[in-house]
């Protein structure tokens, strides 16, 4: 049995170690992981001194599974609270390395190109109801 790191279209694509699978075992190159900033929308800065910081809003680390562990880093007092740019929102500040370091080992989601939407999604039709 394959080690499946994450799932997506109701199980139909695995994410393995090795990249993305159908679940009958075909590999699928056409979709990758979704780039965890973009997957939720958020903002980052980055210092004079090269110190880089992610803004995450407390109602989305608190209610997203995949990012609840920055709640619990504020919860305990490890992050602070910052405003978000541009909108200047309170934000929880969670510090680049630790971000990249988090989703070095993690999938946030999957995506592709638009163009193969209908394709991926018949055949993960497919691969649930064959």
């Amino acid at each position: 049995m394959p080690h499946v790191l994450f799932t997506a279209l109701n199980g139909a694509l695995e994410r393995r170690p090795e990249g993305w699978f159908w679940r009958s075992g075909d590999p699928e190159p056409r979709v990758r992981d979704a780039d965890p900033l973009r997957h939720f929308k958020l903002a980052t800065t980055r210092s004079a001194q090269d110190v880089g910081w992610v803004y995450v809003p407390p109602a989305i680390a608190a209610n997203e599974a995949a990012l609840r562990w920055i709640w619990q880093a504020w919860c305990e007092g490890l992050y602070e609270i910052g405003d978000s740019p541009p909108d200047e929102k309170p934000a929880i500040r969670v510090p680049l390395a630790d971000w990249n370091s988090r989703w070095s080992s993690a999938v946030a989601g999957v995506e592709w190109e638009p163009r193969d939407d209908e394709a991926i999604r018949r055949r993960a039709a497919d691969e649930m109801h064959p």
